[in-house]
């Protein structure tokens, strides 16, 4: 596994499929003066959020809130006057009660037209939703199967949320790439937030694992690289790291430098 921006690519990535997402959830209006374009407001829910945000995560979210921004504004600038509004952005600090408190409330918000959740944590409340009262977009959707997101044909299939995923899922990862390195054992590599906000993310990575024909290990991580590194036994066969919103650049590096030292066989859900 090289580098440690990969991450961070793979964000900023989704920025113009977020706004495609974003206008085509737009309603349908008659083009008129600029003067006369219909307010539309933004909320967004983060993960973390202020003072629980480190350096990095706080560059990432200026970084994609700003491609968004923009290209949401060039897509919309002739029927609407879309705003961003800060005050509607949110701190879900990190916790399951912090992220439902702050969805709710956007939802909850007559001045909010639509919500951007930000963050695979967030998304995954989201999508464990059964009502929405406005849209809701949610680009971080780590997998539909170990989510258990809904889903019906090509959509969601649920009013109102709308999310993004990538086309192979985790299962089909985990049989390809156990056909390459042919490992018994596979130890996934995720932040320990996942385990305690969606614990059903763990438990179905595990049993899909299983039905892949493998043994699935959970191994938690955090903000920093060593004790995960710790947690892997000497005959580890193989690695999968799935999301690590907490762990910054320079752990990440060293979590990449204690894997490659070793030797071991290591696959990232960011590519």
């Amino acid at each position: 596994m090289k580098g440690s921006t990969r991450s961070v690519s793979a964000v900023r990535a989704l920025a113009p499929a977020v706004c495609l997402l974003v206008a085509a959830c737009m309603p349908v209006t008659v083009s008129g003066s600029e003067d006369a374009r219909p307010v539309f407001r933004i909320g967004i829910v983060f993960d973390g959020g202020g003072d629980s945000d480190l350096p990095h995560m706080l560059r990432l979210r200026e970084q994609f809130l700003a491609g968004v921004q923009e290209e949401t504004l060039a897509l919309t600038r002739q029927e609407f006057d879309v705003r961003f509004p800060a005050e509607k952005q949110l701190s879900g600090a990190w916790t399951a009660d912090g992220i439902q408190r702050a969805l709710d409330r956007l939802l909850d918000d007559p001045e909010v037209d639509m919500v951007l959740a930000f963050g695979p944590l967030s998304t995954g409340v989201a999508c464990r939703r059964t009502f929405l009262n406005k849209p809701v977009i949610a680009p971080f959707l780590i997998d539909l199967e170990s989510q258990q997101a809904p889903f019906n044909g090509t959509a969601s299939g649920m009013r109102n949320l709308n999310y993004i995923t990538i086309p192979l899922s985790l299962k089909q990862q985990i049989e390809r790439y156990r056909e390459i390195v042919g490992f018994e054992t596979v130890h996934f590599i995720f932040d320990g937030l996942i385990s305690e906000i969606a614990p059903e993310v763990k438990e179905r990575t595990l049993k899909l694992t299983e039905e892949a024909g493998s043994l699935g290990v959970a191994v938690p991580l955090s903000t920093a690289a060593g004790p995960a590194l710790a947690a892997l036994p000497r005959d580890v066969e193989a690695v999968f790291i799935l999301p690590w919103p907490r762990l910054g650049p320079e752990e990440t590096r060293e979590l990449i430098r204690g894997i490659n030292e070793r030797k071991i066989p290591s696959l990232s859900w960011f590519g």
